[in-house]
């Protein structure tokens, strides 16, 4: 069994979704027998630490939002990468801030409704 999940979602009657304090998923299609981890590609951390925040669509899209912080550690972005396959592969990362000027980001609360629709919150 995998370490203490940080959350713990319900995706369809087939997988669990688990996000442990890193940024990867662990996911289970047996009830929790078994537990496949993957990784988030280019989800970096932030160095002052901002846990992640996962919401699942009603079509069971994945929305993996987090902090990510650049090399000097001076900001933290905050940063989406969506999957379609329980976190078997994912999107090329997007910037959520940047476009809008926000430079720090911390705590992301993320929900998702219909497919295609997520929101996440965050204190700037």
């Amino acid at each position: 069994m995998p370490p203490r999940p940080a959350s713990l979602h319900r995706v369809d009657d087939a997988a669990i979704l688990r996000v442990p304090a890193g940024h990867e998923l662990v996911v289970s299609t047996d009830a929790g027998i078994t537990w496949t981890e993957h990784i988030i590609p280019n989800s970096g951390t932030q160095s002052q630490g901002s846990d992640p925040s996962v919401a699942i669509g009603a079509d069971n899209t994945v929305y993996f939002f987090y902090v990510k912080g650049n090399e000097d550690g001076s900001e933290g972005h905050m940063h989406v990468q969506i999957s379609s396959d329980h976190g078997a592969n994912w999107s090329k990362d997007s910037d959520l801030g940047a476009s809008h000027g926000v430079v720090n980001a911390v705590f992301p609360e993320a929900v998702a409704g219909d497919g295609a629709r997520a929101a996440c919150g965050v204190i700037s």
